[in-house]
């Protein structure tokens, strides 16, 4: 394996464990946001309470972190349809271009990020001391790594041969 392809390959499998480890944090401080405002909601009336919102950027940081390793691990919409009616070489040029128009929304996400995080940055999540710019911040986060994953995946498919597609 070249030295870009593995380089490319350690920093994306890097990014998927920090993501994947964050996307397990995110899934329990969701349960325990959900938890505690059914306990402040049936039980007991807390006053420090806003637990919805919490759950609410538990799930956004879940679907944020955890969405590119899922496209990282092959899960995303794939075309089978389509793909089972093509040879090997246009599998390879179908998920090229798939690679190439993501890598496309990504980058046009990433180019207006900056100013959304400083619009989102004036607006509070009520009841919590979170504002919108940690939202934008995290989808920037996401975007930026499905990116990388799919560079990494075109980058690996040119420098592979036909047969192991």
């Amino acid at each position: 394996m070249k030295p870009a392809v593995r380089a490319v390959a350690l920093a994306a499998s890097a990014l998927e464990w920090a993501l994947a480890t964050w996307a397990g944090l995110m899934m329990f401080a969701l349960l325990g946001a959900s938890a505690m405002g059914v306990y402040d909601r049936y039980v007991q009336q807390l006053s420090w309470g806003a637990f919805d919102q919490w759950a609410r950027m538990a799930l956004l940081g879940l679907v944020f972190s955890a969405l590119p390793v899922a496209i990282r691990r092959g899960e995303a919409i794939r075309l089978h349809l389509l793909e089972s009616r093509l040879g090997p070489v246009g599998r390879r040029r179908l998920h090229a271009v798939f690679d190439a128009c993501v890598i496309g929304v990504c980058l046009v996400y990433l180019s207006t990020a900056r100013p959304m995080i400083q619009v989102g940055s004036a607006q509070g999540v009520m009841g919590t001391p979170l504002d919108y710019g940690a939202v934008y911040a995290a989808a920037m986060v996401c975007f930026a790594a499905i990116a990388l994953f799919r560079a990494e995946a075109l980058v690996q498919r040119w420098n592979s041969p036909l047969e192991e597609q």
